[in-house]
């Protein structure tokens, strides 16, 4: 028991401190990047970066992630033949919108 109470309180450490990384570094940039980029993989992968981002993280990460999610992209990526990436893209917007 002492055991699992001990990993409890180490990965609640570590998703503070990933959330803390996340707000000082340049992972805002990071998602502008992956979302705006030629290649629809890549840019699928950062849809679902943002919105892992905005499920799991702080309300200080889910306003840094506002910031940096261009929303025209993600509205021209509703659009595109990839449906799960349509959809994700959709669902972004809506996540979005609800921080607003």
């Amino acid at each position: 028991m002492l055991g699992h109470i001990k990993n409890l309180g180490q990965t609640i450490w570590a998703k503070k401190k990933n959330h803390t990384d996340i707000i000082a570094g340049g992972f805002p940039n990071i998602i502008s990047r992956l979302l705006i980029y030629s290649d629809q993989k890549i840019q699928y992968e950062g849809l679902t970066l943002a919105l892992n981002m905005i499920y799991f993280g702080s309300e200080q990460t889910k306003q840094k992630v506002k910031q940096a999610v261009p929303f025209n992209t993600v509205r021209q990526l509703t659009q595109i033949r990839d449906e799960n990436a349509a959809m994700t893209a959709q669902l972004l917007i809506d996540w979005l919108q609800f921080l607003s």
